[in-house]
């Protein structure tokens, strides 16, 4: 044991001068400002106290098991945690997540760590869960509303979101202003009545930041039926609380939040509801789930679609699925047609790298067909490789691990949604784009580890919690500097909150796009350069160089406005003084 309570040493060794120092670790003039004559002494007092312990452990008799087993467990974990978190490099994760893995087949090997003889009743499982889904709700929930009071949402799409709940809670419709610069339904856009599942909170809590702490809500419940169907696929206690605590922290369920509230965030408890009502044999909860995804967007219709193939592929139900399937193919056709004909339009563009000049969907199921390696080339290039690999780490690739053929079905939502489009958005963690592929990936691993021998259900269950907190660690933990932003700018968020308080209610207002979501609870809102003549200008200068802040008064000016409040590299307010003699569009 000496080998290993010397290493255990040395990684605690380096956590502590790593939590010490500041600087960059990664280069080799870091290593220089650390006299080694330090490290050779901390590691030895460790080391000391390291053996200590274990002699007390021992003349203990409680077990025969080595403390030095748990302290390496422990400095490698801590130091791992912190490294990650320090450099924020995905590549540098993977590189750390490898040299856990091995550490891991290493106290997997006689069961080291006496994980086997752990067992927890299902109540201590579901506190466990309770308590990360608690503590994800607020981690997501409090930072996203900080990024809304330290001025940090653009009007794309947050701006958007007050404006809608703004005009719905007043006429029950949800029209925008600042969406396609003219008075439009958002539902022209994207067809999505699930948000008024959210009007009845917004009523009695009429504010911006309701829409963040609701989508932190809606994202986070998903544990439940997560819970309920690890349950009833037979898991442990012990493995359901490891899938859950994986599911809290996964990255892309986080991150997917940070670009504040979208109509996806449903899509991930509701989609988990349909495979447990699925696997409780419920139609009647099937089919609600369904509807209420179909509503979350025109597109949502593929989930759907895909839950129903998966039945069908796997011989689970002859009934079920080619019912979902018809609600689904009916409501997306409808759908297409609604914003064909009475909106704008449908997102074809996003998938335009299949579809030839002036071409639709069709066209782009006709060049696959004629030429699949089109795909290939298409959805697994650099980026979403990284993408993929950000997907399936955090679950410790379990959505892969099985031997039914069918169950891969399950995977195909990741395919058409996140790699095929070249929308960059799609294949990225930090938007809403995942959520509902993070629910057929978890359902899939659920399905997966329920089939695996003990030894390895204890092995992944523990490897996905140990890759998922790492990932979040890495990623999405970063978001704690709103914090600091908060506290660092509250002189800023002071003057620009009193200017923006000032301008009346009622007026209309153009505003730079920071500023549209704290503006945007009125009738008439555009972001700025705007053609529609608005009484109010509002300019965010926190970003702006002084050169083109003039140029931009000048203009203004030259347009009729006036000075209304104006503070140096913070923000500037304008007003047409003879307003009553426009027209409003």
């Amino acid at each position: 044991m000496f080998v290993q309570r010397l290493i255990s040493s040395w990684c605690l060794t380096a956590l502590a001068i790593l939590l010490y120092t500041k600087g960059d670790f990664t280069l080799k003039t870091y290593a220089g400002i650390i006299h080694i004559l330090i490290v050779a002494g901390i590691t030895a007092g460790i080391f000391i106290i390291l053996t200590v312990i274990d002699k007390a452990v021992k003349k203990t008799g409680l077990r025969e098991r080595h403390s030095d087993d748990y302290a390496l467990a422990a400095a490698l974990l801590l130091y791992a945690f912190v490294l990650v978190y320090r450099l924020n490099d995905f590549y540098f994760y993977i590189g750390v997540m490898s040299v856990l893995t091995i550490a891991w087949v290493y106290f997997q090997n006689n069961d080291r760590l006496g994980l086997s003889y752990i067992k927890i009743p299902l109540w201590s499982a579901a506190v466990i869960t309770g308590l990360a889904a608690v503590g994800c709700a607020v981690f997501i929930g409090v930072l996203t509303s900080l990024r809304y009071l330290t001025f940090s949402t653009p009007n794309f799409d947050f701006g958007i979101f007050v404006n809608m709940f703004h005009n719905m809670s007043k006429s029950f419709l949800p029209y925008t202003t600042c969406e396609r610069d003219k008075l439009l339904s958002h539902f022209a856009v994207h067809l999505s009545p699930i948000y008024y599942l959210i009007l009845p909170f917004y009523f009695l809590f009429p504010y911006p930041l309701t829409l963040q702490i609701a989508q932190a809500i809606i994202v986070v419940s998903a544990v439940i039926p997560l819970f309920l169907i690890a349950k009833k696929r037979g898991l442990s206690p012990k493995a359901i609380a490891a899938i859950c605590i994986a599911f809290c922290f996964y990255p892309a369920l986080s991150g997917g939040c940070f670009y504040d509230i979208h109509e996806n965030c449903f899509l991930v408890p509701l989609v988990l509801w349909m495979f447990y009502f699925l696997d409780i044999k419920k139609n009647a909860g099937l089919y609600i789930c369904a509807l209420l995804t179909l509503f979350v967007k025109e597109d949502a219709a593929v989930y759907v679609a895909f839950v129903a193939l998966s039945l069908i592929i796997d011989g689970r139900d002859f009934k079920s699925g080619p019912i979902l399937m018809t609600m689904s193919v009916v409501y997306f056709m409808g759908a297409v047609y609604y914003l064909n004909v009475y909106g704008e339009g449908i997102m074809a563009s996003r998938y335009s790298n299949y579809i030839t000049k002036g071409g639709g969907l069709g066209d782009m199921i006709i060049n696959l067909f004629r030429n699949p390696a089109l795909l290939f080339a298409e959805g697994f290039n650099n980026e979403k490789l990284i993408f993929l690999l950000q997907m399936l780490i955090p679950i410790a690739f379990t959505p892969l691990i099985t031997k039914r053929i069918s169950r891969l079905t399950l995977l195909l939502p990741m395919v058409l949604v996140n790699l095929m489009p070249d929308y960059k958005y799609q294949h990225s963690i930090y938007y809403q784009y995942t959520f509902g592929v993070t629910a057929f990936l978890f359902y899939a691993a659920v399905l997966n580890i329920s089939e695996m021998t003990s030894a390895l259900k204890r092995a992944m269950g523990t490897l996905a919690v140990v890759a998922s907190v790492m990932m979040f660690s890495s990623t999405t933990f970063d978001k704690i500097y709103y914090i600091e932003k908060y506290n660092r700018t509250t002189y800023e968020i002071r003057i620009m909150n009193d200017c923006l308080a000032n301008i009346p209610a009622e007026a209309s207002v153009q505003a730079t796009t920071f500023l549209v979501p704290q503006l945007a609870q009125r009738a008439l809102i555009y972001e700025i350069d705007s053609k529609n003549a608005t009484e109010y200008l509002a300019v965010d200068l926190r970003y702006e160089e002084d050169d083109y802040i003039k140029f931009l008064i000048d203009i203004y000016k030259g347009e009729g406005y006036m000075m209304f409040e104006y503070h140096e590299n913070i923000i500037m307010v304008m007003v047409d003084p003879d307003w009553d003699n426009h027209n409003i569009n």
